[in-house]
């Protein structure tokens, strides 16, 4: 958003997401003084919806589904002649995560074998890889994906973009029908592995969390890579492991998320065969 020209901002900025990127342009426009319309599916969480709301951001709700949302967000744009600030497709945006590589390193003085990164549009792992790779080439990046949405996958076993006919919305914020250009680019260049999970799975990594730490993972894009990690051979193996969806395991932040009343209720009428670590 800082790197917009000032006659970008003043024409305002216009952003498609189901949560957090549409949080962090609120924000940003916010406190750069710029109008933002954020463009959120109609099945995104409301507590996401009403974040992006008190960060001042205007909300059009359209579409069950990411894609349906961002065409609406085209429209708009091209309609009121607004600046469009892409979820994943951007360099300065896929920077900006890789930024969360750079932390993971930082903190960790000890040896990492891998990371495990949630996959949506792929902004996130293109970022986290890119950094990586070119810091410590060694350390393995492996994406992980819902069963539902395994567009990136499915692009990368290809060897061209893969565009899904449909996507579940269990993991709403990395249900994408198409990873982006770029970061598809990145993630061939970078990333080591891409494995899948199912909602069962993802919910008993929830509930492990939850069990063992007393911690709740706010969202099931969250519970995906730490499944992973609790039941496979090659997670094994590894001397510290960390899982990034914006965050490493050791660090269990609770906020705006999908899960509302009783945080463990829903995720333990979900898990089918519930997991012991």
């Amino acid at each position: 958003m800082s790197s917009l020209s000032p006659e970008d901002r003043a024409r305002g900025v216009i952003a498609c997401s189901s949560g957090n990127h549409a949080q962090g342009v609120a924000l940003a426009a916010n406190r750069l003084g710029c109008d933002a319309v954020i463009v959120m599916p109609t099945t995104a969480p409301s507590l996401k919806v009403d974040a992006v709301r008190q960060r001042g951001a205007e909300v059009v709700l359209h579409g069950e589904s990411f894609d349906e949302a961002y065409r609406h967000a085209l429209q708009l744009q091209a309609d009121r002649g607004l600046t469009l600030v892409h979820p994943f497709d951007d360099p300065d945006v896929i920077a900006g995560q890789g930024t969360i590589g750079m932390e993971i390193l930082r903190q960790h003085g000890n040896p990492i074998d891998a990371i495990f990164v949630a996959i949506g549009g792929g902004g996130l792992i293109a970022g986290i890889a890119a950094y990586v790779k070119q810091v410590r080439p060694g350390i393995k990046i492996i994406g992980v994906q819902h069963d539902e949405s395994t567009a990136m996958a499915d692009s990368l076993r290809a060897g061209h973009l893969v565009t899904l006919d449909e996507v579940g919305l269990f993991s709403d914020g990395t249900a994408v029908k198409r990873p982006g250009t770029e970061t598809f680019r990145l993630a061939q260049e970078y990333v080591d592995d891409v494995i899948i999970v199912d909602t069962d799975e993802t919910c008993a990594a929830i509930k492990d969390v939850f069990t063992d730490t007393r911690s709740l993972l706010e969202e099931p894009t969250k519970g995906k890579g730490l499944y992973f990690m609790d039941t496979s051979s090659a997670a094994a193996e590894c001397v510290t492991l960390q899982a990034a969806a914006g965050f490493n395991i050791h660090l269990f932040p609770t906020g705006q998320g999908n899960i509302v009343g009783n945080p463990i209720e829903p995720v333990v009428k979900l898990t089918a065969n519930p997991l012991t670590v």
